[in-house]
């Protein structure tokens, strides 16, 4: 035989023998791709993404606590100019009027915070739920998108027509390295 008749034997036999192969199911498949994607996501773990809901949360426990505390201060400004203004009265009469006149401020100032607080909570509530929306459409997107690779990665192993043994490495490795290793 010459060496040409050799290689030409030796090509359609090992032709043959990768044909006949027992091939992988389709679960298997599956199981791969889905390996391979965690593998690669471990690989390359993508930043933490801050909850949308609990940045507005926190946004608006600021927002609250700034506004007790300009609340705390313009009371306490009060209470001062009130008291400095009534030491200098001498009468009676004209202290309870002043008394009077800053309870009114007082209730005034009480009344404006009391409505600022109100507003700031359904701002809050409007933020939380347009913000669980856009959670919801983010997470919806994130998880079509995975589904759409692991549907494209089946499809190339299909074509491929991916051995049972080399699906069955490929699940068992422990590594990215070494799931490319699989033969």
């Amino acid at each position: 035989m010459s060496k040409v008749s050799v290689v030409l034997v030796v090509a359609v036999t090992m032709g043959f023998a990768v044909s006949c192969a027992r091939k992988a199911s389709q679960d298997d498949l599956n199981k791969v791709c889905a390996h391979k994607m965690s593998l690669q996501q471990a690989g390359q773990p993508e930043s933490a993404a801050t909850d949308p809901i609990a940045a507005v949360a926190e946004k608006f426990q600021r927002q609250a606590q700034e506004a007790d505390t300009a609340k705390q201060d313009e009371l306490a400004r009060l209470d001062e100019e009130c008291a400095a203004a009534a030491e200098t009265l001498a009468s009676d009469e004209d202290k309870a009027k002043a008394t009077a006149d800053c309870e009114a401020k007082r209730n005034a100032l009480l009344a404006e915070f009391a409505k600022q607080a109100q507003q700031l909570a359904s701002d809050k509530e409007t933020a939380i739920a347009e913000a669980t929306e856009a959670k919801a459409l983010a997470d919806k997107a994130a998880t079509e998108k995975a589904a759409n690779e692991l549907m494209a990665c089946v499809d190339l192993l299909v074509k491929a027509r991916t051995s049972a043994a080399k699906a069955d490495c490929q699940i068992k490795a422990a590594t990215l390295e070494a799931f490319g290793q699989c033969k």
